[in-house]
Parts: C-alpha cells; sequence; structure tokens
C-alpha cells in the first residue's frame, strides 16, 4: 500500500474552492514522509481512538503547502477514517457471514454422518442488521 512517486502522484490531493483538483506539487520529502507514516500506521495496534488524529496528520504531508496542507488536512484525514470505518464495518460483516456459513456446512456434515435428514441451523454467532 504505497504512493507512487512518479509525476502524478507528487499532485496534492486537495481540492480547489470550486471543487476542482488541485494541481500545485508537493515536495518529494513530504510524500515520503507521508509514506514512512502510512508504513509505521500499518505496523501499529488499530486503536480507533486515535486513529483519526493520526491520519489527520498524515494527510497533511499529501496536500501541498500553499493551499490546502492547513484548510483540508483535517476533512482528508476524516473522509479516510470514515473509510476506514466503513471496511471494517464490512469486513466484520463478511468475517461474520463465514462464520455462520461454516457453523451451517459443519452441522449440515454432522447431521449427514449421523443419519439424519440435515437442516440448516443459524449458530448463536449469526445477526440481524
Amino acid at each position: 500500500m504505497g504512493v507512487s512517486l512518479s509525476t502524478e502522484a507528487r499532485i496534492c490531493c486537495g481540492t480547489t474552492k470550486v471543487g476542482a483538483p488541485c494541481k500545485n506539487s508537493i515536495k518529494f520529502q513530504d510524500i515520503k514522509t507521508g509514506q514512512q507514516q502510512l508504513a509505521n500506521l500499518a505496523t501499529q495496534p488499530f486503536d480507533f481512538l486515535t486513529l483519526r488524529s493520526t491520519l489527520c496528520d498524515i494527510a497533511r504531508n499529501f496536500l501541498c503547502a500553499k493551499w490546502h496542507r492547513q484548510r483540508q488536512a483535517d476533512q482528508l484525514g476524516q473522509q479516510w477514517y470514515e473509510a476506514v470505518v466503513r471496511s471494517r464495518g464490512y469486513a466484520r460483516h463478511t468475517s461474520e457471514v463465514a462464520a455462520v456459513a461454516s457453523d451451517i456446512e459443519a452441522d449440515q456434515s454432522q447431521r449427514s454422518t449421523s443419519g439424519r435428514p440435515s437442516e440448516p441451523v443459524l449458530s448463536s454467532r449469526a445477526t440481524t442488521t
């Protein structure tokens, strides 16, 4: 999960007042610092309490110093934070569905070996949303 250092990737990821992408460049060292912060974040235990502020700090490295670093870092960090929350919810839902399916398959397998008809039985882990 890295940010490419190609010419295109060295452009600010902020937006202008009219919603157009910013075309200002970012210093190579700022991008490198942001990449290092992302790599460090990936190795730390997951902590929702500090994640938003950490992402806002990291976002500053991918915004131009002239216009967007001070004005949009919190907004960009918040967008990243919301994406993490959504993906964690999706991952949790997917793993719960997989666990329930696994429980059903195991139960069906056990019932078929005992000679009884197999009927799906939901595990106590099944939740409704």
